[in-house]
């Protein structure tokens, strides 16, 4: 999405077929500062509200097409909200914290520093069973536990 400024409007008789009643804005983009950027496009208004001299933003290429009431209609820009205010801040005032520290490698995993250590594999076939070197962090069950995988027998569990 980029903000642009409506600047005029382009009135066409024919149009194709799923353009009807679509209305054409011209729409100047506009960078962080609010200043004009590039050249002006020509943008299907989505909302149907927007007017001249209005801040909006506009999307591009195939998402442009999808926001109008009938999707896949050819057009390049397509205005799809009206701004009421922009609220920037451009410098933070104060300087950013510093990154916490990296977790170890603990002789099990990612051990210490507050996290689990990593379970070694539970399948009693796999050739690695109880070794936690081949043994990868595979998301979270809906409950919240930890999933883990085993990259020998591929088998994942909950730890």
């Amino acid at each position: 999405m980029q903000l642009a400024r409506i600047i005029g409007t382009l009135v066409a008789t024919r149009k194709v077929e799923g353009l009807e009643g679509v209305k054409f804005l011209i729409a100047q983009p506009l960078d962080k500062q609010r200043r004009p950027k590039g050249d002006p496009v020509i943008a299907a208004d989505a909302t149907a509200q927007a007017g001249y001299g209005e801040l909006v933003f506009i999307i591009g290429i195939r998402e442009a097409a999808l926001a109008l009431p009938t999707p896949f209609v050819p057009v390049d820009h397509a205005v799809v909200g009206i701004v009421d205010r922009v609220d920037m801040v451009e410098r933070l005032p104060f300087p950013s914290p510093p990154a916490p520290p990296l977790p170890k490698l603990g002789e099990r995993g990612m051990g210490g520093e507050g996290l689990p250590s990593v379970p070694g594999c539970p399948n009693p076939r796999c050739p690695d069973a109880g070794k936690a070197a081949q043994v990868i962090r595979y998301g979270r069950t809906r409950n919240g536990l930890q999933r883990y995988l085993c990259k020998t027998c591929h088998k994942s569990f909950s730890g």
